[in-house]
């Protein structure tokens, strides 16, 4: 069943179900923590790439510690990509700054 990481971690606690499959890893160790859960076991991943132009006039380069800032060559393009963000992914990329 489909369903947001709170909604999960609830239905988790309810023991409605057997197995929680979640992305926000504080809230993965405090299930546990709390009892709810026997194991913690991560099983993905999401790597967040900002990008921009290298002028860099939002301050990215002053904002991230220099071990994880890469910084590589690229043509400007027209386009742009985002995520819709939603709480967890949020809650994610603010550990970043």
């Amino acid at each position: 069943m489909a369903v947001g990481t709170g909604k999960a971690l609830q239905l988790g606690q309810n023991d409605d179900v057997d197995l929680v499959i979640v992305r926000a890893t504080q809230a993965e160790y405090e299930f546990v923590d709390l009892g709810y859960g026997v194991d913690r076991t991560g099983i993905m991943y999401n790597d967040f790439i900002i990008v921009g132009p290298e002028l860099d006039p939002a301050g990215i380069k002053k904002i991230l510690p220099a071990p994880r800032r890469h910084s590589t060559a690229s043509r400007p393009s027209r386009h742009s990509l985002s995520t819709m963000v939603t709480t967890r992914d949020a809650d994610k990329e603010l550990t970043l700054i």
